[in-house]
């Protein structure tokens, strides 16, 4: 007999949240679980919920207007376990008597929250357990009385997954997959790539593509600030501002894929399919980024270090890749999924119900 799951979302952006959420109704249907997911009605996570085939119940608001219809799904559901990703569900959840409640917490806030507060215990003495994304907030959260667990996002491997390509690059292919946003660090590593380029002494040269949408910086700006530091459009990088959707079709063109990120990076999902896709990572190590170089040839982080010792760990890597195989990308990839597959995180997310049930 099938365990049934219900996931409340109040989220309204396509956000990590969202990602986190989705994911996980779809890992814990691996498992045999009969999910439904009650997002708010015309969000990302609606649209991208019933595109992938999960079952949805969205409601208008997760105000106590809307508590009523909500109490009337819960008690014809009945579901053993109740998912809450953010603050207005768990407030409504205290009516959930009959089953276990599990708290999501991935925001960059819970990097800063308070498990020992007043506030914290009153909110949150009905959960029975607490999933992060990362360790790191796990440990922020390792004093509080509640069980918490970290269980990483869960990628679909169908989608990414190391591809053999038959034609070899002429270059050495870095992306940066983040939209175009202050926090996501785009002009500290423009002013590390252009120091690799004057030093680079290597045949085959390295080539900057940055994809992403704008979101608070614009196109212009950051190609005229490459331009100040000597770096050519189309020469030495190409900035494309959209949303791609086949990404897994450039992570298998990719050499490196850099994450630069000055900050909130506790889902990181971009780490996780670049190395499902077995293409090694170059990540600033803030919030959980460290924690995705599971292994050495996964790739580095450079948190801590100086501009000089992140140029050279940078040069080092790339001639590294220099070096490496196909066989090396697809052990990668092999050894990726052990860690960020959709069927590990529905493993581990079952292992917490029966934990607790």
């Amino acid at each position: 007999m099938k365990k049934k799951a219900w996931h409340l979302l109040s989220n309204p952006w396509n956000s990590a949240i969202t990602e986190y959420a989705l994911s996980a109704s779809l890992a814990l249907s691996l498992e045999n679980y009969e999910n439904v997911l009650t997002p708010l009605e015309g969000s990302p996570a609606e649209l991208r919920g019933k595109a992938l085939g999960i079952k949805v119940f969205p409601v208008k608001s997760f105000s106590p207007f809307f508590w009523f219809k909500l109490r009337a799904f819960y008690q014809s559901f009945r579901p053993e376990v109740v998912f809450l990703y953010g603050g207005k569900e768990t407030s409504f959840s205290r009516f959930f008597k009959d089953s276990k409640v599990i708290r999501f917490r991935g925001d960059a806030r819970d990097l800063e929250a308070k498990p020992l507060s007043l506030y914290y215990k009153l909110t949150q003495s009905h959960i029975s357990a607490v999933v992060t994304p990362c360790d790191v907030i796990t440990h922020r959260l390792k004093s509080s009385k509640i069980p918490c667990r970290t269980i990483p996002l869960g990628v679909n491997t169908k989608k990414f997954h190391f591809q053999k390509t038959t034609k070899e690059s002429d270059r050495l292919n870095l992306h940066l997959i983040a939209r175009l946003d202050p926090i996501k660090g785009h002009r500290d590593f423009f002013k590390l790539y252009s120091l690799l380029l004057r030093t680079w002494k290597k045949q085959k040269k390295p080539f900057l593509h940055i994809l992403g949408e704008e979101k608070g910086v614009p196109v212009k700006e950051l190609r005229d600030y490459a331009a100040s530091l000597g770096l050519v459009l189309d020469v030495d990088f190409q900035i494309i501002p959209y949303r791609i959707d086949n990404i897994e079709n450039q992570l298998a063109k990719s050499d490196l894929v850099v994450i630069p990120s000055l900050g909130s990076e506790v889902i990181c999902r971009v780490a996780e399919e670049a190395l499902l896709c077995g293409v090694r990572i170059f990540v600033s190590g803030v919030g959980a980024l460290e924690e995705c170089v599971k292994e050495i040839f996964f790739g580095a982080s450079y948190r801590k270090k100086d501009e000089k010792e992140t140029l050279l760990l940078l040069q080092d890597t790339l001639e590294g890749l220099l070096q490496e195989g196909a066989e090396v990308r697809e052990q990668r990839a092999f050894l990726a999924k052990k860690f960020f597959s959709l069927d590990t995180m529905g493993k581990a997310l079952d292992s917490l119900v029966k934990e607790i049930t």
